[in-house]
């Protein structure tokens, strides 16, 4: 739910881009006015009042104006949260990644056998 004020045009943008409308309005004053409009009333309106009718297109294209740089600030915004979630889940692979040959490297020397360093295998009963 959301709260208007006097002067306050809603569903304008539906209106004017022959989008389907989705919305309930309730007046929680007494003396609230609420006007509608259909596609004929708006041409009357347009041919006796054409400034009124062009002020509404303007007022409905500054609105979508700002709505197109909402959205694609938010968009940058979650696209930036989103790379660095990834650059730390790159980071986390890179240290498992270590940790893994760490143990691999370790198990290796468990199991490879001891050399004396002249070429000969010296064994643990030496």
């Amino acid at each position: 739910m959301e709260k208007r004020y006097a002067g306050t045009i809603i569903g304008e943008m539906s209106f004017f881009c022959n989008l389907p409308t989705h919305g309930t309005f309730i007046a929680d004053e007494d003396k609230t006015t609420i006007y509608s409009f259909t596609k004929d009333s708006m041409n009357k309106l347009k041919d006796e009042y054409p400034t009124l009718v062009e002020h509404m297109l303007q007022h409905s294209m500054v609105k979508m104006a700002d709505t197109i740089k909402r959205l694609l600030f938010e968009n940058t915004m979650l696209k930036k949260e989103v790379m660095e979630e990834e650059k730390e889940d790159d980071e986390i692979v890179q240290d498992l990644l270590k940790e893994e040959a760490f143990k691999e490297t370790s198990d290796a020397s468990k199991t490879t056998p001891d050399w004396d360093g002249e070429g000969e295998r010296s064994s643990a009963e030496d």
